[in-house]
């Protein structure tokens, strides 16, 4: 029989494991996991930029902070347009697929609208500028590298 010290670590080992596996699932802030924290560091060194601001044209896009600016203006996104330029600006100069930014939307047995990135791309376009965000028929979307 398991002394009932070990089982009550294994299970609040595991309590602690659900606990991240369901704030990743319901979209709570990933600067919250640390696992998530450290890749997105990395990535964002590998990337070759010391500071997290992301920029194209008029459009400073700060993850940490959660901002975003157009213009000098601040600009007020919802949490899924948020993540729909973040992912575009990461990839700057690439097309990214639809399905690539359902994937950055919706977590495990989410269900997906048909036309959601298309109506995020529309409000994104709308509230920044229309020119900004390319569409690659039959293939994606992209945002592609401009002066500052």
């Amino acid at each position: 029989a398991a002394h009932p010290k070990a089982v009550e670590a294994t299970l609040r080992g595991q309590s602690a494991a659900i606990r991240s596996l369901r704030n990743l699932e319901v979209g709570k802030d990933a600067g919250q996991l640390p696992l998530t924290a450290r890749l997105r560091a990395l990535v964002r060194r590998a990337s070759g930029s010391a500071t997290p601001l992301l920029t194209c044209g008029d459009v400073q896009l700060d993850p940490g902070r959660r901002q975003v600016r157009f213009g000098g203006r601040a600009v007020t996104l919802t949490t899924r347009e948020f993540a729909i330029l973040h992912a575009l600006l990461l990839g700057k100069g690439r097309v990214l697929s639809k399905a690539q930014l359902e994937e950055q939307l919706y977590g495990w047995g989410e269900e997906v609208g048909s036309n959601t990135v298309e109506v995020f791309i529309h409000h994104l376009r709308r509230k920044l500028a229309p020119g900004l965000i390319r569409t690659v028929r039959g293939v994606g979307y992209l945002i592609e590298d401009m002066p500052s």
